[in-house]
């Protein structure tokens, strides 16, 4: 395992092997009787979760950052911070 990933024991499916950091993703909707109604796009913390809330995340559509328009970004706590640091790491 490299310095990048992070492993996530979450019973009952056992470890997860967090992608590589500077991932975006939407949030894990399934549950919802709308599921397809996630609109924001959240920073992937070291763990697989969000970073504004650590909420769970469909991992399998992660993009990188660069390439997320701004309009659907997530704004709280915790993205904010993240995405303004790829925006000044572009500039």
């Amino acid at each position: 395992m490299t310095d990048d990933e992070r492993v996530y024991k979450g019973w009952p499916l056992g470890p997860y092997t967090c992608p590589q950091a500077g991932l975006a993703a939407r949030r894990d909707a399934s549950w919802l009787s709308t599921p397809g109604t996630s609109r924001k796009v959240h920073v992937v913390a070291g763990d697989g979760g969000s970073k504004c809330s650590g909420m769970m995340l469909v991992l399998d559509a992660a993009v990188p950052l660069d390439q997320v328009p701004q309009n659907v970004r997530c704004q709280r706590h915790g993205c904010r911070e993240a995405w303004a640091r790829t925006a000044g790491e572009q500039q």
